[in-house]
């Protein structure tokens, strides 16, 4: 193990840390009103200062055609802010009604009483909008047991009605009962074959239909035998059935 003796050394602070002449400004005072004039001042909607004049805004766009007066001020101009869905907007609530069951062990563990919506509380309906205010346009809704009248137009269809005390019910303009529905109406009155002719067979099938009903049995018997083909069936050129063997 070495030991170095310690060096001594002088520095000048002085000319280390000289600082340079400097000079003391003034704070310049003002008031700028940019921001108030400019970034809040009232909204202007463009569109009602557009035209075809020197003092009117023009929506210029040069990819396009030029227009009968050459300026090509033939661009679009989208006003609209807000853009609201068409369709069946309206949510019905699915919400669980906690019923707490009072009494005893019942009231410790808490039951639950499942939740049936109720389509005459307007109250379950959600997300329902009204368009075209303002048009001419009165959209019976009967809420609260009136014709609870509105100005515009119902967006989509509705699950909402009211009933009276004596058990007539109204039904909105809107209501899903006054559209027509073909899937659930096809599944609810079925299919049926309306006769008038055969289902006929191709030429060469080996089956044949014999009656014009949408269901019927024969007896396989004599003629009438159940035939059991092995192997997968071929077409020749013809359009005959060939059984492979």
């Amino acid at each position: 193990m070495f030991y170095n003796e310690t060096n001594n050394f002088d520095i000048n602070i002085s000319s280390v840390t000289a600082i340079p002449s400097s000079e003391y400004k003034i704070t310049y005072n003002g008031v700028d009103t940019w921001i108030s004039d400019v970034n809040q001042e009232s909204f202007v909607n463009l569109l009602d200062s557009w035209g075809t004049g020197s003092n009117d805004t023009h929506f210029v766009n040069y990819a396009g055609p030029s227009g009968s007066d050459g300026f090509y001020n033939t661009d679009h101009f989208e006003s609209r802010y807000t853009f609201t869905l068409v369709g069946d907007v309206e949510v019905i609530s699915s919400s669980i009604n906690a019923i707490q069951l009072g009494g005893g062990y019942a009231n410790f563990v808490r039951p639950w009483k499942p939740y049936s919506a109720d389509h005459t509380d307007i109250n379950n309906f959600h997300n329902r909008s009204i368009i075209d205010k303002g048009k001419g346009y009165t959209y019976n809704s009967y809420v609260n047991g009136n014709l609870g009248s509105q100005d515009g137009r119902a967006v989509g269809k509705t699950a909402y009605y009211s009933q009276s005390a004596d058990g007539k019910i109204y039904y909105p303009s809107n209501h899903w009962i006054n559209y027509e529905e073909i899937f659930r109406d096809r599944m609810y009155e079925g299919t049926q074959f309306q006769g008038g002719y055969y289902f006929q067979a191709p030429q060469g099938a080996g089956w044949q239909d014999l009656s014009s009903a949408s269901f019927y049995r024969v007896k396989v018997t004599g003629e009438n035998k159940l035939q059991v083909i092995y192997n997968k069936q071929k077409i020749d050129n013809s359009g005959n059935i060939i059984n492979k063997k």
